[in-house]
C-alpha cells in the first residue's frame, strides 16, 4: 500500500488539545480502493460509520466514475501524521481494501473553506 504524506503550510487556527494550542489545517485524502468489490461492499456500512465518527472529518464521498472506485476525504487536524494515525483504525484501511493513500495539506483560498478559522 502506497501512502504519500504533505503538511500544508500552517493556518492561524487553533484548538485545545492536551493543554496546549495547536494549529488546524485541512487536509485533501485520496482513496484508491482495492477490486474485491464483495469485500468493499460488506465492509461499506463500518467504514462509512468509522468516518462519521472522526470529529476531524469535514467531508467525504466516492469519487466518480472511476475504476478502480476512489474516494475523497477533507479533514482537519494539527498534521499529516494525525491525520494517518487517524485512518489507520479505518475498517477499509485494516482489511486492506485500500490500495493507496494519499494525504496531502490543502490550503483554500476560495469558497466555503477559505479563512475559515
Amino acid at each position: 500500500m502506497g501512502t504519500q504524506i504533505t503538511d500544508p503550510p500552517v493556518r492561524p487556527s487553533a484548538t485545545r488539545t492536551g493543554g496546549y494550542a495547536r494549529a488546524m489545517a485541512f487536509f485533501a485524502v485520496s482513496y484508491t480502493y482495492s477490486t474485491d468489490v464483495d469485500r468493499l461492499n460488506a465492509l461499506r456500512p463500518e467504514h462509512r460509520a468509522f468516518l462519521g465518527s472522526l470529529d476531524a472529518i469535514v467531508a467525504s464521498g466516492p469519487l466518480s466514475p472511476t475504476d478502480p472506485g476512489r474516494a475523497l476525504l477533507v479533514l482537519r487536524a494539527g498534521d499529516a501524521a494525525e491525520v494517518e494515525t487517524l485512518l489507520d483504525d479505518d475498517p477499509f484501511h485494516k482489511a486492506g481494501l485500500i490500495a493507496q493513500r494519499e494525504v496531502l495539506g490543502w490550503n483554500p483560498v476560495i469558497g466555503v473553506f477559505a479563512g475559515e478559522d
